[in-house]
C-alpha cells in the first residue's frame, strides 16, 4: 500500500532509484558484518593462543580459509576493493 501511494505522489522512477540505493547499503553493510566478525574472530584468537601473532594476521588466515573452502565468496566481500 506504501509503495502505491509513494509511486503515485514521487513517479515510479523515483522509487526504483530508492529501492535500488537501499539494496546498496544492505549489500555494504553486509561486507562490513563480514568483514567485522572475521576482524573480531581475529581479536578473540590472538587472545587465546600464545603465539606473538598479531590479530590481524589471525583474521587475513581466517578469510582465506573461507574464501578457499567456498564458504564465502569473493562476491561478498568483493566492493571493498573499488574504496
Amino acid at each position: 500500500m506504501l509503495i502505491f501511494i509513494l509511486s503515485y505522489k514521487f513517479g515510479s522512477d523515483r522509487i526504483e532509484a530508492l529501492n535500488t540505493k537501499g539494496e546498496d547499503i544492505m549489500k555494504y553493510l553486509k561486507e562490513v558484518t563480514i568483514i567485522f566478525g572475521i576482524t573480531m574472530l581475529g581479536e578473540f584468537l590472538n587472545y587465546l593462543l600464545p603465539f606473538p601473532v598479531p590479530s590481524g594476521v589471525y583474521g587475513l588466515f581466517i578469510l582465506l580459509l573461507l574464501l578457499c573452502t567456498g564458504a564465502l565468496h569473493t562476491e561478498d566481500v568483493a566492493r571493498w576493493e573499488k574504496i
